[in-house]
Formats: C-alpha cells, structure tokens, sequence
C-alpha cells in the first residue's frame, strides 16, 4: 500500500469514524463451578474485567475476577436483616456495587461484594441503573406509565434531578415491555433509548436534550400503535398477539468513548438480533448488517459478553452457563 493511500485512508478513518461489518468470537470465560448458577440473566464488567452475574432463579448475585474464579456471593444480610433478598439488576457503579431488589428496594455493596450500607428511605428501584461519575446515580423509570422519566440521584438514591423524553404514544408499551438503556459518555453526556424505538434520544450532563441519533433500519418491523392502550388485564394475551414478529429495541451499550450499540431483537420463526452502531455525534457506522443469534448482556471497553449453556453432562447433571466474549470489526 502507497504511502498516500495510507493518508487518504488515515484521514477518512478520522472523519468519518471507523465502520463495522462483523461480529468475531474471542474467547470463552468458564465460571467457577464451585458454585451453582441456574442462568445468567444479568451480567455487568467492571474496568477490570471482573464479571457481575445476575440469577434469577437463584436469587443470587454473584462476583467473579476476569477469569470466572469466585470472588464472593453478595449477601446483604451483613448489613440489611430482615429484608427479603429478590435481586433482579446488579450494576458496577463509581466505588461501589448497586443492586435493584423488586421489593422494590436497593443494596449498597464494596466492589469486593461486601455489603456497604442503605439506600435512602425515597430510593424506589428503576427499571434499570447506570452509575455515574463521583458516585451518582442514573436512574431509568419506565414501570408507571404516567411517571416516565430519567432521575438523577444521589450515591444513597435521593433524587436530584428529573428529566427525560418517553412518547406518549407508547406508554403502555415502555411500561409493559423489557428493553431499552442508558448510557453515558466521557463528557457526561447521557444516552436513552426506549424499547419502541431503535432511535437513541441524546442529553448534555444536566439533561437538556441535544438531539436524536440513529435510523430505522430496512428489517425493523415497526410497532405502528400501542397494543396496550386502555386494555385490562383479561385482554393482556390477546394483545400481545398484536406486537408478534414486530422488533423491539432490547439495549443500548456503549462500545467504547466515542462509540454506542443498540441491540434490536427480532421475532421471527426464531429469535434474532441486530446491531447497530453509531458515533456519539451520530453517524450511522454500519458498513453491513450485523445479525446474531445470540442476546447480548454486556459490554465493555470493546469487548462483548453473552452467555450459553453447555450440553448435559454424561451423568445427567447441567453444567454452569459458561460466557462467550467477541469483538467487532
């Protein structure tokens, strides 16, 4: 390659970003087996790479180092007697661990899973939560309808401040329906994407809207209404047959500074999911589509985390899902 060529594709990589058209399979994390884990609904990394499993059906959370040795089962009992222990999100946040309990409540812990403190008495658990710098909080409150919004809160979860964008036109379906995320960036610019649409609402730090990022891509199957628009509980299944082979958008992530991932999942005759990618500023950096079959739990400083559960052993015992890491280029 010509040392002009190189400049030219130099300056076009600084311009307009770098592209993405596949997702590579890197390496796999075998968790400690000394422990039982039924499934990793839920996973978080930390900047060191240690691995934050969230288990439904155990009620477990669960810290392991980058390897998937045990570090330590979090148990709040040390410093939280006599609250019932019903786990379901479990972020890393400035300094410490914090997990959303569907009482709903939340439980402070070290970054080594040793229990830390409470939460402030006004601290009502969002449907999901995103550490921020010097130890606040970024709350994401989709269950009440009415109520939809992005909190700010303090390192006990008082709120400081309220904001956020939700389409009134999908209310019911936000509310209803798991998906959607918050991220932020460097700058404190903060990243909100809702689960009935693949387009990421931008804020500055404060939370003023900036802008709107993304596309609908050509296979995105559009929920055109509400499907749970003033409709009763009996009528529940009968609209959810409404919204059958639609897409939705399932996660937003943010692949490293400059760079964010939404996750759109796709019901098909099976279960799909596409990425797609754009620069904080919003260029669209998809070279090609990029589809899995496989769901997404995490990322982090460029890497992807996913789980999968291995085959039945010989004797009839299941072994522990075991992480899958890729990259993208």
């Amino acid at each position: 390659m010509s040392k002009i060529l190189l400049i030219i594709l130099l300056i076009a990589t600084n311009i307009y970003g770098q592209h993405f058209s596949k997702i590579y399979l890197s390496s796999e994390i075998h968790l400690d087996s000394t422990i039982l884990i039924a499934n990793i609904n839920k996973l978080d990394v930390d900047d060191e790479s240690n691995l934050l499993v969230t288990d439904f059906l155990n009620k477990s959370i669960i810290l392991f180092d980058k390897k998937g040795k045990l570090v330590r089962v979090l148990n709040p009992t040390e410093c939280h007697p006599g609250f019932t222990w019903r786990p379901y999100y479990a972020k890393f946040a400035d300094g410490y661990i914090i997990v959303l309990n569907s009482i709903p409540w939340g439980f402070k812990f070290n970054n080594d899973g040793t229990c830390l403190g409470d939460m402030d008495v006004s601290f009502v658990a969002p449907f999901k939560i995103l550490g921020l710098p010097g130890g606040k909080l970024l709350g994401y409150y989709t269950n009440n309808y009415k109520k939809q919004h992005l909190s700010i809160m303090d390192s006990s979860g008082k709120e400081i401040k309220r904001f956020g964008i939700f389409p009134e036109k999908f209310v019911n379906l936000i509310s209803r329906f798991e998906g959607g995320g918050i991220v932020e960036d460097s700058k404190g610019n903060i990243y909100q994407l809702n689960v009935s649409s693949p387009v990421i609402t931008k804020y500055d730090r404060e939370g003023n809207f900036i802008k709107k990022i993304g596309i609908f891509p050509h296979y995105y199957k559009k929920i055109e209404e509400d499907p749970f628009f003033n409709v009763s509980p009996s009528k529940l299944f009968k609209a959810m047959k409404k919204i059958k082979g639609k897409s939705l958008a399932a996660d937003l992530f943010r692949y490293d500074d400059s760079t964010l991932v939404v996750l759109i999942q796709n019901e098909k005759k099976v279960r799909t999911y596409n990425l797609e990618i754009y620069s904080t500023d919003g260029k669209h950096l998809n070279s090609e589509e990029i589809s899995t079959d496989f769901n997404i739990l995490a990322i982090k400083n460029k890497v992807i985390y996913s789980s999968f559960q291995p085959k039945m052993n010989s004797d009839g015992s299941i072994p522990n899902p075991f992480i899958r890491t890729f990259t993208l280029k």
